[in-house]
């Protein structure tokens, strides 16, 4: 709001695309500045902060309306003011921690028992919830719509339409709450580290469980402090308890992967029979396949994200383009990542994002950059000077290790005459 006011146009042009955000006139009910996409909950008024949007029958069609103060109609409408649900949340809190005056206090409440369930990228972490439900006593909280319609679909496979009622997003719970006489002995978190641990305990306290526990990996991306306005603490669940189980063998993805990133991964070994799956390829003067079928195309930020798109990758059949922290959980047949920048990001070299890029698929993976000494360049380089003899061994010594004889016999076919797939 402060750049339009101050006429910088070329400065403000670029603030309203990074943050998908619009200038809108609320009297007028007209887009001064930028572009509105969707409906949202709220929008920023420089004379009364964040003002709600008008309720009305119909309300998805038609203009916007704002609840702004008379004599200033404008206000700025963004990404994060499709959803905004803190109000809500901070009136939620209020009715478990008590007065603010006073200072938190959460009476009698018996503190539940922490359980952490740690698996590598595509262990199944999703199928170990589905086998371990507990119809009658279990709620899990999972962190997008996406996730929760998933997993509802494969409970409801298993277990029947009740199960529907046992998973909700995180949002929901820390909105909405439980339903007065809903008994619940366990909450389960799904990819648990991308929560603040604050709103899993909020969540804890809300149900009354008495047993809290959190999937996830250690390794992949946490939970992102989007807002900055102060230091983070007690941000991270997986320092609240030990690991209780380990689920150390990736299905999804080939076995040059595991051990691309077994110097993360002490445990790592895959059942998945392609060997080798990961390439490097030089971006400048690339003849890059924009519309391959059943691809995921991966980049580092919502910019290169928009340039892709608006260059027509993603358009094949089965095919999209994410930024890598919106793929984690995803799983693809290809993956395509492109590193656009010419000079090296701090997030080039977040072993957490190259973890994830490098884990979506489970047939190959190609990496376009013209620095391939990054985080993901080093895993892919680990691959390739790897031995096929070497790759396959470590899948060997790992599956001995846990006792996986499924995998031990399909090693050491491999290593005694077959090849494997490529």
């Amino acid at each position: 709001m402060q750049t339009y006011q101050y006429g910088h146009e070329n400065l403000l042009k670029v603030e309203l695309e990074e943050a998908e955000a619009a200038i809108y006139d609320n009297d007028t009910q007209q887009v001064l500045k930028g572009n509105m996409s969707g409906r949202y909950m709220a929008a920023y008024n420089t004379t009364k902060g964040f003002v709600d949007a008008v309720e009305t029958e119909g309300q998805n069609r038609g203009p916007q309306t704002f609840k702004t103060p008379k004599g200033d109609p404008v206000v700025v409408v963004a990404r994060c003011t499709r959803v905004m649900l803190d109000e809500r949340i901070l009136e939620m809190a209020k009715t478990i921690t008590g007065d603010p005056d006073i200072g938190v206090t959460f009476g009698a409440w018996e503190l539940p028992t922490l359980k952490w369930i740690n698996g590598v990228p595509g262990c199944g972490k999703t199928t170990h919830i589905v086998r371990n439900f507990d119809e009658n006593n279990e709620v899990v909280a999972t962190t997008t719509v996406e996730a929760a319609k998933d997993l509802k679909e494969k409970l409801e496979h298993r277990y029947g339409d009740k199960a529907k009622s046992k998973v909700r997003t995180m949002a929901s719970i820390l909105v909405n709450g439980f339903r007065e006489g809903v008994r619940i002995s366990r909450l389960t978190v799904d990819e648990a580290l991308m929560n603040h641990f604050g709103a899993i305990i909020m969540a804890a306290r809300l149900s009354e469980a008495k047993e809290v526990v959190l999937v996830g990996d250690i390794n992949q991306l946490p939970y992102i402090d989007r807002e900055n306005l102060f230091e983070m603490r007690y941000c991270k669940p997986n320092l609240t308890t030990g690991i209780s189980c380990e689920l150390p063998c990736t299905h999804r993805n080939p076995k040059d992967v595991a051990f691309a990133i077994s110097e993360v991964y002490n445990n790592i070994y895959s059942s998945n029979p392609i060997v080798r799956s990961l390439r490097i390829e030089r971006f400048t003067g690339a003849q890059i396949p924009e519309k391959q079928a059943r691809t995921l195309y991966l980049v580092f930020t919502q910019e290169e994200k928009k340039v892709l798109i608006s260059r027509g990758y993603g358009t094949g059949e089965g095919s999209s383009v994410m930024t890598i922290h919106e793929a984690q959980g995803q799983t693809s047949e290809e993956v395509i990542i492109i590193q656009m920048k010419t000079r090296r990001l701090r997030i080039h070299d977040s072993v957490s994002h190259a973890v994830v890029a490098v884990t979506r698929h489970t047939n190959t993976c190609a990496y376009y950059t013209d620095d391939g000494d990054d985080a993901i360049g080093r895993f892919m380089g680990r691959a390739a000077e790897a031995t096929h003899k070497e790759i396959l061994e470590h899948s060997l010594k790992m599956a001995i290790h846990n006792r996986d004889d499924a995998v031990i016999e399909e090693v050491l076919a491999l290593l005694s005459g077959g090849r494997g797939r490529y």
